[in-house]
């Protein structure tokens, strides 16, 4: 027996049998002349036989002594057995052999490390294997296998205000001033000054993902929220002005990693009478935009005063007329739909000139679930070959609220292609075509439809010819082709429907011209039936130039 056995040597227990020496002859010690097995057995109590047995009998008890070990040997195996002491063999015996399963480790410089050696047989091993799931995915954590990292394993993603230290908390701030200064969406304008970068709180909100191996999983995002203060001096006098903007987080971790590279690319602009910038008009907006939290600690009372006037949240109301839209407004959603045209609307045709893009009016329409649509819809005129070809195009924006705030990064637009032969337009044929289009995609209700087409200047050489008398220096600089078509554009204003084909043709292209009178009639009646003081006199001076030159 080992000393690990727990049991300790007594030698009470142990009886060595004496030896046999043949320096003691046939008798043992103290009893000449008799065998030592006699002796024992008497010394022992133990009377010998009377006499010695037959021959014929040893024969058989020696047969019935080995059977007797024989079936006592099979007792004894079949209480093993069913004992369990095969057992620990049996199970070592199924085990896996980790030789294979460390074939991809770095091989150990410890000559005492056996690779096929079980740690667990040993109960007194200091170094045991760890028996960690090597796909575990708790936090630093190795794999079971290898010496490093697993790669799949990530700290803890914030999913709570409580798990955002303080030194977290200051670098999310600290990133956020550092992209409001640089993000060119909020570029302060000359004469705009910041008074305050004002940290309010953070939002978290969730979002679900649907793996494509069936693993779905939630993610978190942070918004922290600032309220900004500006000294605005571009209208001349200096007043504060302020909005709210937010810095959007992806995936936030414990250990201050956090994912930058997703945004939001669709972000609200606070429009004001000379400038714009990305914002929002207040709190309620912030939330609003932040969609589902989970979780917030944004403190109002931390909003500092403007003007020295308590912070007074603007209502959360769409723009549902002209009349309540800003300047500011107004004004971005034209620069915007019309860098839109020119940088990514143009026709297919590069020599193609866009010679004129003028505004008609607005198109206000609501939908059934109240999300309301303002629509600048607008005249091309544009000029290949000489040739001039006209069509109608829109720009549509939603999220539009009377405080200022509207939502310029993205627009609703035109999806039907004109093809005019040589080139493509993107674009309708008609204003009614414009209009039955917007209606199309659901914008039918409370509508207030401001499109004018007498705004029109595509296909007059003086738009104002009705209204202002044209001084004599520009009719002369007038070509001879000109000079006749400035003369018929006062008369196709009036709705006369011409003789001549190729002048028909031409001004029928332009949405403000309507076939109303026939050529008879109008003769019939004279044209001072018709015209006004004004017209009569342009119409004067350009014949009478026309006639100069003949």
């Amino acid at each position: 027996m080992s000393e690990n056995s727990g049991n300790s040597f007594d030698p009470k227990n142990f009886v060595e049998a004496a030896p046999h020496s043949p320096s003691q002859g046939a008798g043992g010690p103290g009893v000449p002349g008799q065998p030592a097995q006699v002796v024992q057995q008497a010394q022992a109590g133990v009377q010998p036989p009377a006499q010695e047995p037959k021959k014929g009998k040893g024969k058989v008890i020696a047969l019935v002594s080995i059977l007797g070990v024989v079936i006592v040997g099979l007792c004894v195996a079949v209480g093993l057995i069913i004992s369990g002491a095969f057992a620990k063999e049996t199970e070592k015996s199924k085990k896996p052999s980790k030789t294979a399963k460390k074939t991809t480790t770095e091989e150990s410089d410890d000559p005492t490390d056996d690779p096929t050696d079980d740690p667990t047989e040993d109960p007194t091993s200091e170094t045991t294997e760890p028996t960690a799931d090597p796909t575990s995915d708790t936090s630093g954590t190795t794999a079971a296998t290898s010496g490093t990292t697993d790669p799949n394993l990530q700290p803890e993603m914030v999913s709570s205000i409580d798990q955002v230290s303080p030194e977290l908390l200051d670098t999310l701030i600290s990133v956020s001033k550092e992209r409001f200064e640089t993000d060119p969406d909020t570029q302060l304008p000359d004469k705009v000054t910041l008074l305050n970068f004002n940290y309010l709180g953070m939002a978290i909100t969730d979002e679900f993902w649907e793996g494509d191996d069936g693993y779905d999983f939630y993610t978190y995002n942070l918004w922290l929220l600032f309220q900004v203060q500006v000294t605005d001096s571009t209208g001349g006098q200096a007043q504060e002005r302020q909005f709210f903007w937010y810095a959007y987080f992806r995936e936030v971790y414990t250990d201050g990693t956090y994912d930058s590279s997703v945004d939001i690319a669709y972000k609200p602009v606070m429009c004001f009478d000379n400038w714009s910038i990305s914002g929002l008009q207040s709190v309620a907006r912030f939330f609003k935009e932040a969609g589902t939290v989970v979780e917030t600690n944004v403190d109002e009372s931390l909003i500092l005063p403007l003007d020295g006037k308590p912070y007074s949240p603007e209502e959360d109301v769409r723009v549902t007329k002209e009349s309540e839209l800003t300047s500011g407004q107004f004004k971005k959603m034209q620069e915007v739909a019309e860098e839109r045209m020119n940088n990514y609307e143009r026709p297919s045709n590069t020599t193609v000139r866009i010679d004129k893009m003028t505004l008609l009016g607005t198109y206000f329409g609501t939908d059934n679930y109240e999300s309301t649509i303002v629509a600048l819809v607008y005249e091309m005129s544009l000029v290949y070959q000489g040739n001039t070809y006209v069509y109608y195009w829109y720009a549509g924006f939603y999220g539009t609220f009377t405080g200022g705030e509207c939502l310029t990064s993205y627009m609703l637009r035109p999806t039907m292609t004109i093809d005019y032969g040589e080139f493509t337009a993107t674009g309708l044929p008609t204003v009614d075509d414009v209009i039955a289009e917007i209606e199309g995609w659901g914008y039918r209700n409370n509508v207030e439809n401001n499109v004018d087409i007498s705004l029109s200047t595509v296909g007059f050489i003086f738009p104002n010819s009705d209204k202002e008398e044209i001084s004599e220096d520009r009719i002369k600089a007038l070509s001879d082709e000109g000079l006749r078509m400035a003369i018929n554009e006062i008369w196709a204003r009036h709705g006369y429907i011409f003789r001549n084909q190729d002048i028909l043709d031409y001004y029928r292209q332009f949405a403000w011209y309507e076939e109303k009178i026939p050529a008879d009639e109008w003769d019939s009646h004279g044209q001072d039936y018709y015209l006004n003081d004004i017209e009569k006199k342009n119409i004067k001076k350009m014949t009478d130039e026309r006639e100069r030159r003949a």
